[in-house]
């Protein structure tokens, strides 16, 4: 028998600090259409609000019980969110913040350890949303991300909105600095979607950079896996309309 496992991640691009204007009402509508996932991780939540509606939106969708972690860090609305479906999943110990990672007022990495009813593999889920305004923050906390996933006894599942701007559809992912020193003596790996396309839209820059990734680290290098941007047919006006985020979804189903 073979399990199977599957994530979506999404900056969601709530009111906080940076001034989204994303409404959750309508990405909990667009939530509805993203069925069968096991875990649903997000950036830029805004508060247990929001978390409870994106819950319910899953919940009522998909006839299923999720249950939430909300992080505790982030300026403003910019807080981490990870919801599990509890049917296939449970949680095998406490989550945790990595609160050394935080460099400054950033988001401190949210791990949540995390096994297969089915088949019993454990690993641990995180959710990260790394500095964008400060070069120098977010090398240091792939630094530290690097040096962390080495000491895991676990495979790992890293997902989020890293802010390698250099990372293009075109060229080479190492290009970014971020991206090498994260991926530096292969402890992490690009779960690469067959199709590459801009993740992130910005109504000041029209760069086709991609900022949304899902690594894996560890036993987790080895499962077959198949990656997917969502929403890739929508166009940039799409995502630059008041109450839609300005991110695509990214998708990872992996086969163990």
């Amino acid at each position: 028998m073979t399990d199977t496992l599957s994530i979506l991640s999404w900056n969601v691009q709530s009111p906080g600090k940076y001034g989204g204007e994303a409404d959750p009402e309508v990405l909990a509508e667009l939530l509805q259409g993203f069925t069968g996932y096991d875990v649903y991780a997000f950036c830029e939540v805004l508060d247990q609000n929001w978390a409870d509606g994106f819950k319910n939106a899953l919940e009522e969708g998909q006839g299923d019980e999720f249950t939430p972690v909300l992080g505790t860090t982030g300026w403003g609305g910019d807080k981490l969110l990870v919801l599990y479906r509890t049917s296939t999943l449970e949680m095998t110990a406490e989550p945790e913040e990595l609160m050394a990672m935080k460099e400054g007022g950033g988001r401190a990495p949210l791990v949540v350890p995390l096994g297969l009813k089915s088949g019993g593999q454990r690993f641990l889920f995180m959710m990260n949303h790394l500095h964008s305004s400060s070069t120098s923050k977010r090398l240091s906390q792939v630094q530290k991300l690097n040096a962390w996933a080495r000491d895991q006894e676990v495979p790992v599942i890293a997902a989020g909105d890293y802010n390698f701007f250099d990372v293009r559809p075109s060229g080479s992912p190492q290009n970014d600095e971020g991206f090498r020193l994260l991926t530096e003596g292969d402890i992490f790996r690009w779960v690469r979607p067959q199709q590459l396309v801009q993740t992130q839209f910005d109504p000041h820059y029209d760069i086709d950079w991609i900022l949304d990734f899902v690594f894996v680290s560890g036993e987790a290098q080895g499962w077959e896996a198949s990656s997917e941007i969502l929403l890739a047919d929508r166009p940039r006006e799409y995502f630059l309309t008041p109450s839609m985020t300005d991110h695509r979804p990214v998708s990872v189903t992996f086969r163990l």
